[in-house]
């Protein structure tokens, strides 16, 4: 993946080389522990990020992730179904491109953080329908209706504005400006500001549409589209 894609790279090698790391020595890891070891390592890097992101690397799947409030974050997981079959509604219309906006995520996450120890009223409203919105869309992904689906990560992306302006910028909004109309949902993985972008169009039609529109005036030369899929599998780790 490209650097400052918003996929949450940095906390995903983080797991692959800890876990590349137990192999070699000999010293098995469990999946726990190399969660809660891989925060600890984009700690002690100064990034800000891996309270989350490398679960979606280690643990395979669509998932919801539940913690307790404290230092201890081990994450409960909870599969949810996204179908992406051949006869699925949402094959032809899942889209993931890459802006080629390159960004760093510890800027915005220091400023959402600092705005939540600050008990600031507006982002603790945010963060309550954060959490209800991922509730609500795993019970849409479960019930298999994409249309709700879309609508969920749609109110997410508009919170995501919310919480932070930066998650998105005047490039970005002119990227998506011309196909705004093909579209049921866009979101910003990751932090925003760059790096990718995924978008549910409103039928395969539209989906056709925005990647002739974005083929023929890509944002840079680093834009392109990406195959989009879910990882059914996770973390493997193969001794050569």
């Amino acid at each position: 993946l490209p650097k400052g894609s918003g996929m949450g790279t940095s906390s995903i090698l983080g797991a692959a080389m800890l876990a590349c790391m137990a192999r070699v020595t000999g010293r098995p890891i469990q999946q726990d522990d190399l969660i809660s070891r891989t925060l600890l390592l984009e700690q002690i890097m100064g990034t800000g990020g891996g309270w989350q992101d490398q679960v979606g690397g280690i643990v395979g799947g669509v998932k919801l992730l539940r913690t307790r409030p404290g230092p201890d974050q081990t994450p409960s997981i909870h599969w949810s179904a996204f179908d992406l079959s051949a006869k699925s509604d949402l094959r032809g219309r899942c889209l993931l491109y890459f802006t080629g906006i390159k960004r760093m995520a510890r800027d915005i996450l220091q400023n959402v953080v600092h705005r939540y120890l600050a008990r600031d009223g507006e982002v603790l409203s945010i963060v309550e329908r954060l959490k209800a919105g991922a509730e609500q869309l795993k019970r849409d992904m479960d019930a298999g209706d994409p249309q709700a689906t879309a609508r969920r990560i749609e109110e997410y992306w508009q919170l995501k504005r919310a919480i932070d302006p930066g998650s998105t910028n005047p490039r970005i909004e002119a990227l998506l400006r011309p196909i705004n109309r093909y579209l049921d949902a866009r979101l910003l993985p990751g932090a925003g500001g760059g790096g990718f972008v995924f978008m549910i169009a409103k039928d395969p039609d539209a989906a056709r549409r925005i990647r002739q529109q974005l083929n023929r005036n890509p944002t840079n030369a680093l834009a392109r589209f990406f195959d989009f899929e879910v990882d059914p599998d996770g973390l493997k780790v193969t001794t050569l």
